[in-house]
């Protein structure tokens, strides 16, 4: 899963809580994309059943597209 957030979320088995919009899942080739965001600074979270978690700040400019690749390693 992938989270742009900038408030609390909590992770309840199976199912993701979250405060905000900006939430989606990958695609069976672990692409994924989120449309209409705000301008400004924020952490994406990436969360993998198996793997644990990954946390990057990045910066989204007006108009901008940030392409972020997450490697996890077994």
């Amino acid at each position: 899963h992938l989270s742009i957030r900038r408030q609390r979320q909590m992770c309840i088995r199976d199912s993701y809580v979250t405060d905000h919009p900006y939430i989606t899942v990958t695609d069976e080739k672990g692409n994924f994309s989120i449309k209409d965001i705000p301008a400004g600074d924020y952490k994406v979270t990436i969360w993998h059943e198996a793997f644990g978690q990954q946390s990057r700040d990045i910066k989204i400019t007006p108009g901008g597209v940030v392409e972020l690749t997450v490697e996890y390693k077994n």
